[in-house]
């Protein structure tokens, strides 16, 4: 509660405590205030932001998104390899957003595509009796591809290329970690079940994914990989 003096000053009240408040009281009346307008800000932009969600079906109704997950097997070529133990698995997520266009490439809808994945692969392990490591990398694809698509209960087949940013970490005996970025290549097909859920297979070629540190190769990601896909459209 405030209460004004007859010489003009503020006072507050609050849970029994007072203080007369000057300079000092009227800064913390207008952080106060800037913290109150922050927060209506910051409540109108998750609003907005809801609100761009829920059109998002309807702005892009002739086009295709939605989420997917996939788990497979990558080609692995660490140094070394006679003292490592290797796992060739690999699985990951990714996001994607598809726009029809009309090409006249195929028989079916024709879709432009763009996906953003993360891949995680199974973690290499070294031991050589003296020096023992752990190797693990995860990788950032990003794809643009072409989809004939011949729609519910029928196949669709793509095809498409991309760049994909990769870091691997190494701990134990020897610490550290490196990244890099390189080409890749992408072919698959899958098929339709529902409107909702599709089934697939992808393979991918990673071109010179070899990751190096202080002259030693870390990982090397680099040639065929294969998965199993489930895709979800909204």
């Amino acid at each position: 509660m405030f209460a004004v003096r007859k010489d003009g000053k503020l006072r507050l009240l609050y849970l029994g405590y007072s203080d007369w408040l000057g300079y000092n009281g009227r800064f913390y009346l207008a952080f106060y205030r800037a913290r109150l307008n922050k927060e209506e800000k910051m409540k109108k932009i998750v609003i907005l932001m809801v609100g761009l969600l829920c059109l998002v079906p309807v702005a892009f109704a002739e086009d295709n998104w939605g989420i997917g997950l996939r788990g497979g097997a990558a080609q692995n070529d660490p140094d070394y390899e006679e003292f490592v133990s290797k796992n060739y698995g690999v699985f990951g997520a990714e996001g994607f957003w598809e726009h029809r266009t009309n090409f006249n490439l195929g028989e079916g809808e024709e879709f432009l595509g763009i996906k953003l994945g993360a891949d995680f692969y199974g973690k290499n392990k070294l031991d050589t009796g003296t020096v023992k490591v752990t190797e693990n990398s995860h990788a950032f694809p990003l794809t643009v591809y072409y989809k004939n698509d011949l729609g519910v209960e029928d196949f669709s087949s793509f095809i498409g290329a991309g760049i994909t940013s990769i870091k691997s970490k190494v701990e134990g005996s020897i610490e550290g970690s490196k990244g890099k970025v390189f080409p890749h290549l992408i072919v698959g097909a899958e098929y339709r079940l529902n409107w909702l859920v599709a089934l697939g297979l992808e393979v991918k070629y990673n071109i010179n994914a070899k990751v190096k540190k202080d002259g030693y190769v870390i990982s090397d990601r680099s040639g065929i990989s294969g998965a199993v896909t489930a895709r979800f459209y909204f």
